[in-house]
């Protein structure tokens, strides 16, 4: 079972404030950043504002309905959810049924105030249970959601496949080029007779500035720099260096940074560049993202601590705003 608490999108616009149930379905696919398919997916709202939005795929047997439910409802006890809506993404309508069933029954024991629960066809909305209603159209491309979403410069993927497809890059020579400069940069870091401690530090000092140049210029890095990234973040001391670079100010920028270093990387080296993109996609409100970051790293390496971590943070819909990286001597590279 794949689950993904997602965050809205961006973590700086003002939120949907959705009036009728035709607004709800249509806010799901610009929370969650792509179209939702056999998904469950549940908007919540809590006494202060939007609270968080989670997607889980949809299962069809009971007992996966069951750990769905059971899996959505501790971060609703956590956040003090006091209303939510659920959608169930399928054309199937009995699996919505039943999974809707078992989730809104968990909600309701725990004080959550169900506003809404329907099945969602493209194009069509059903209520659930369903009687006989040929449901509600509605038209994605129409509705003044989608123009602000348009406007503020945000997209929707087709799917999460076409999420995960975007972090696979397509150019040879490049990942050729980019692959032999990483080489070349871990073997000056290994072969090095200098005491660990007096290698590292100056490495991180310039993965400092390096980062911080290209958040500020947005250029794509060279093959040479970028090979020299990518081997530096597969060091954990240094690793640290590049996490802490990353805040919600600057977390969309370190995304597109990252991504791009994700597609030219070399296969051994994918969990110490994707739990950075991981981080950055969560602290940018991408969970979607986030979760195919922490996915790739995890099929490397399924212990990486970072990806770990930042899954823990979305299966627990934890706020970006709770991040607050170390500064400067703070950093264990850095101190003495």
């Amino acid at each position: 079972m794949t689950t993904s608490h997602e965050p809205a999108a961006r973590p700086d616009p003002a939120p949907y404030v959705a009036r009728s149930t035709t607004d709800l379905v249509v806010m799901a696919p610009l929370v969650m950043g792509f179209h939702p398919r056999d998904s469950v997916v549940l908007l919540t709202f809590g006494d202060g504002g939007p609270g968080f939005h989670a997607r889980v795929d949809l299962p069809t047997d009971l007992g996966s309905q069951q750990e769905v439910a059971a899996t959505l409802l501790p971060p609703c006890v956590e956040h003090g959810t006091r209303r939510a809506a659920v959608l169930l993404h399928t054309d199937d309508a009995e699996a919505a049924r039943s999974q809707a069933v078992l989730l809104v029954e968990a909600l309701l024991a725990v004080g959550v105030d169900v506003l809404d629960v329907v099945r969602v066809e493209e194009g069509r909305w059903f209520p659930v249970p369903e009687d006989g209603d040929p449901g509600t159209a509605y038209d994605l491309s129409t509705h003044p959601f989608t123009a602000r979403h348009v406007f503020e410069g945000r997209t929707v993927r087709r799917d999460r496949d076409e999420v995960a497809a975007s972090l696979v890059g397509s150019d040879d020579a490049d990942l050729t080029a980019v692959t032999l400069a990483a080489t070349r940069a871990a073997d000056d870091l290994l072969l090095s007779t200098r005491p660990v401690r007096a290698v590292l530090r100056p490495e991180g000092r310039w993965l400092q500035r390096r980062l911080r140049r290209s958040v500020l210029d947005r250029e794509p890095m060279s093959a040479a720099d970028a090979g020299r990234v990518l081997a530096l973040v597969g060091v954990a001391e240094v690793r640290d260096v590049a996490l802490a670079e990353v805040e919600r100010s600057n977390a969309q920028h370190h995304v597109e940074v990252w991504r791009a270093l994700v597609r030219r990387c070399p296969e051994s080296l994918l969990p110490g560049a994707c739990g950075v993109l991981a981080l950055a996609a969560w602290q940018a409100g991408d969970g979607a993202l986030a979760w195919c970051a922490v996915d790739r790293a995890v099929e490397v390496d399924p212990d990486d601590p970072v990806a770990e971590s930042v899954a823990q943070l979305l299966l627990g819909a934890v706020s970006p705003v709770t991040w607050r990286p170390p500064r400067g001597e703070e950093l264990p590279l850095f101190r003495g």
